[in-house]
C-alpha cells in the first residue's frame, strides 16, 4: 500500500528587526521637532516681557533710538517722606548814600553838590504754601544724544498750573534704552544723574522778592 505524502508546512518568514528601528527613529524626530518648536514660542513670548522696575528679561531685545525720539518720564519721587514745605521770607534792607564833596554852603549860597540820602525799607514777606514733596507726574522727554553703549541722554519740560502759581518742571538724565518699554516709557528710578528742577512764577514767587524800589537802591547803591 503507498503510503500519501503531505506537503510540509513552511515556517513565516520573521519581520526584520530594522523597521523597529525606524519608526523609532521617526518617533525621536518628532519629539525633537515639537520640543524645538516649544523653545522657540517660549523664547518669543519671554522677549515681548517688558521692565518691571529694575527687574529685566534676559531675553529682552534691545532697541535702537535716536536722536530726537520721545520717550516719557514717569516721576514718582518722594524727598525727604512727607513735609509740608511752609516758606517764610523775611528781608530787611537798609540803604543810605552820601554824595558830592564840600559844605552845604559856598560863600553863602546852597551846594547843589553836596548832599545826604537815607532810607530804610523794612521787607517782611509771610506766604504760606503748604505742598507734599511726593512729586507725581509724568514728562515727555527727547533724546538729545546717544553713545556707543547704548545709553539714551534725556531732557525735557513741563508746565503745571496751580491756583497762585505756574510751575515748570525740568527733567534731564542718563537712561540704558533696555530699560525703555515698549510704550516708550521709563521709570524715574531708572534714570541715571537725574535732576529735576522746579521754577516758579506767580504771586506765591513774587512775595519771596522784595520790591522795585528795594532792589534799584540796592543795585546803586
Amino acid at each position: 500500500m503507498l503510503a500519501m505524502r503531505t506537503p510540509e508546512s513552511k515556517p513565516a518568514p520573521a519581520r526584520p528587526a530594522r523597521t523597529d528601528c525606524r519608526a523609532e527613529q521617526r518617533l525621536a524626530s518628532s519629539v525633537a521637532v515639537a520640543a524645538c518648536l516649544m523653545l522657540a514660542l517660549g523664547v518669543q513670548v519671554f522677549a515681548q516681557l517688558e521692565f518691571k522696575g529694575n527687574v529685566a528679561s534676559l531675553f529682552t531685545d534691545e532697541r535702537a533710538f535716536k536722536v530726537g525720539d520721545v520717550i516719557s518720564v514717569e516721576i514718582n519721587e518722594m524727598l525727604q517722606g512727607q513735609n509740608n514745605a511752609q516758606f517764610r521770607s523775611q528781608r530787611g534792607s537798609d540803604v543810605s548814600a552820601e554824595f558830592g564833596a564840600g559844605p552845604a554852603k559856598v560863600f553863602g549860597l546852597f551846594n547843589p553838590f553836596s548832599g545826604e540820602v537815607s532810607t530804610q525799607n523794612d521787607f517782611d514777606s509771610r506766604v504760606q504754601n503748604n505742598k507734599l514733596t511726593t512729586f507725581v507726574t509724568q514728562i515727555s522727554t527727547r533724546v538729545i544724544r546717544t553713545d556707543e553703549l547704548g545709553n539714551l541722554y534725556l531732557e525735557g519740560s513741563k508746565v503745571i498750573n496751580l491756583p497762585d502759581e505756574e510751575q515748570v518742571v525740568v527733567l534731564s538724565g542718563v537712561a540704558r534704552s533696555r530699560d525703555v518699554t515698549q510704550q516708550n516709557t521709563i521709570l524715574s528710578t531708572q534714570i541715571a544723574n537725574l535732576r529735576v528742577t522746579f521754577k516758579g512764577k506767580g504771586e506765591a514767587e513774587d512775595a519771596r522778592r522784595p520790591s522795585l524800589f528795594t532792589r534799584i537802591f540796592q543795585w546803586f547803591f
